[in-house]
């Protein structure tokens, strides 16, 4: 990662040997946490008044 950018620091495990044809490297810095909640809770069969309801009591980001 670039020195600054969101993801300088970050640490990602990789496999302990390299493949030739399919070079590995992170290419694009981590979701925020909390990116993706409405989504998976939505797939869990929440709907959005549920999920705003969550949000607003602050028990998710």
């Amino acid at each position: 990662a670039a020195p600054g950018s969101v993801a300088d620091g970050l640490t990602v495990p990789v496999l302990p040997f390299h493949m030739s044809d399919s070079p590995s490297e992170v290419t694009l810095p981590p979701q925020p946490v909390g990116a993706q909640t409405a989504e998976i809770l939505a797939e869990l069969g929440y709907d959005a008044d549920q999920i705003a309801a969550m949000r607003s009591a602050g028990c998710i980001n």
